[in-house]
């Protein structure tokens, strides 16, 4: 499948190469990883692997992900959100985290939030098959609500981040609740079918710093290098 895939797209290219990124053709044509993840997460289905590496590819084009890089986030911008990165122990296995929690929020840097998290996620696609670990990106919600930020950042992963990113990247988001809601969700949690719950986990107070890296020194801010 995978070279049927690749003859598919050679044939792309050559009748409308201006549709994709140069370095994005090169990695369908060269990166056995990268087009395997997408074969494996549609289950082998040819069709819907094909389409989906072909959406993304234009997607990639389109946004400019290729030309993103660090100087195109201010000092200003960089300063409204918090960032941390450290490494949790899950299940036997070491996982990356870089954490997010907003500051500050302004309506005009939406378009700048979406850009800055497409930039982190393609550094931790590119480095998770480069050093092997799985990477996490974790959005902090247990302060106070932030309209902007928060209802964009949600939409934008829902429709980018959870099909156009195929490596191994977790992408989690946590919420603070008060005590009364903690234990009806506790009980919700153990009656509910196992479908229902699988994304969730219920997490006190000590848990919930241990999985944000707040605790033990695990608090190294994340920065951006120009």
């Amino acid at each position: 499948m995978l070279n049927r895939i690749r003859s598919k797209f050679v044939q792309k290219f050559k009748e409308r190469g201006d549709l994709y990124d140069e370095r994005d053709k090169q990695r369908v044509i060269f990166d056995d990883n990268y087009v395997l993840k997408f074969i494996e997460i549609y289950k082998h289905d040819f069709e819907k692997a094909f389409a989906a590496i072909e959406e993304t590819i234009r997607w990639r084009k389109s946004f400019g992900v290729n030309a993103i890089n660090a100087d195109d986030f201010t000092e200003e911008f960089l300063g409204a959100l918090e960032t941390r990165a450290y490494v949790r122990r899950d299940k036997e296995e070491d996982v990356v985290c870089v954490c997010f929690k907003w500051i500050d929020d302004k309506a005009e840097w939406v378009p700048i939030y979406h850009k800055f998290i497409v930039y982190l996620m393609e550094i931790m696609e590119n480095r998770s098959v480069e050093y092997s670990k799985r990477w996490c990106l974790l959005f902090d919600r247990t302060h106070a609500d932030i309209e902007f930020s928060e209802k964009s950042w949600n939409k934008f992963c829902v429709d980018n981040f959870l099909k156009r990113f195929p490596q191994c990247i977790d992408y989690v988001e946590i919420y603070k609740i008060d005590w009364f809601w903690f234990f009806i969700c506790k009980i919700i949690y153990f009656l509910a079918p196992s479908i229902f719950v699988s994304d969730f986990e219920i997490l006190d107070e000590s848990e919930t710093k241990y999985f944000l890296g707040i605790e033990k020194g695990n608090n190294n801010a994340f920065t951006i290098e120009k």
